[in-house]
């Protein structure tokens, strides 16, 4: 049984998911990449026993250290780094 706070983040996650697409109008794919983006990012906070609505920069910013160090390209790092600034605004 989920908790009350995976509840609350996954709520976050569509809230946001909808915000880009209906406010924002962006582009289908940017949507799917930010949401994916997000989704690692979320369990890159659970791994850490942190939780995605309280992450602080230092945290965003050692998880982009750690996407890059999966040799994920550093253009798709960037972009999830700007999904997450999205996201915390």
């Amino acid at each position: 049984m989920a908790s009350l706070q995976d509840t609350m983040t996954r709520d976050l996650l569509a809230e946001f998911e909808i915000y880009l697409r209906v406010e924002k109008r962006v582009s289908p794919n940017t949507v799917d990449g930010y949401t994916r983006d997000l989704r690692k990012l979320q369990e890159f906070a659970e791994c850490c026993g942190l939780k995605l609505a309280r992450l602080k920069q230092e945290d965003i910013l050692r998880w982009n250290q750690d996407l890059l160090g999966r040799r994920l390209s550093s253009r798709s790092a960037a972009r999830a780094l700007n999904a997450a600034r999205s996201f915390f605004k």
